[in-house]
């Protein structure tokens, strides 16, 4: 089934992948072109989106943060927000069954900061702006945040 960042990109989440990226329980032969992983992922993990096995959206965000790649995780994270997807286990769910998984501390900080609420950056250019304000000490404002959420507690 797709997986990681080939995932996100089928959610929705993230804008391009550079490779298909799949996950296989068994022994699978290396074929150009396909990042394969090894992995046992269970029943409420997995889903169906426009006839692909997929990994679901929260095991999606934990798969891409167990890369490391803070900004992607973030923004994998509010989009899942702004675009409402939501499944029957959450994000925390995860977080609890796979508490020594790499990508957990990652998850647990983003989840602690509020990054959906927050917004994250979107693009290339919005990423080096958050960096030059962070190496200054400036405040961030807001990245992209979900404008209904915003409205709706106000």
């Amino acid at each position: 089934m797709l997986s990681h960042r080939s995932a996100a990109v089928l959610w929705g989440l993230l804008d391009a992948s550079t490779q298909p990226e799949v996950i296989r329980p068994g022994q699978f032969r290396k074929r150009a072109g396909i990042l394969a992983r090894f992995g046992t992922v269970p029943a409420d993990e997995r889903a169906v989106r426009e006839g692909i096995a997929v990994t679901t959206v929260p095991r999606t965000i934990l798969d891409l943060a167990s890369l490391g790649k803070r900004r992607q995780t973030q923004r994998a994270l509010h989009r899942a927000e702004v675009l409402q997807l939501t499944d029957s286990l959450s994000v925390p769910d995860l977080l609890a069954r796979y508490p020594g998984r790499e990508g957990v501390p990652l998850l647990r900080e983003l989840l602690a900061e509020g990054v959906g609420f927050r917004g994250t950056p979107a693009n290339r250019f919005e990423d080096r702006f958050a960096d030059l304000l962070d190496r200054h000490g400036i405040p961030r404002p807001r990245f992209n945040p979900d404008l209904r959420r915003l409205l709706s507690s106000t």
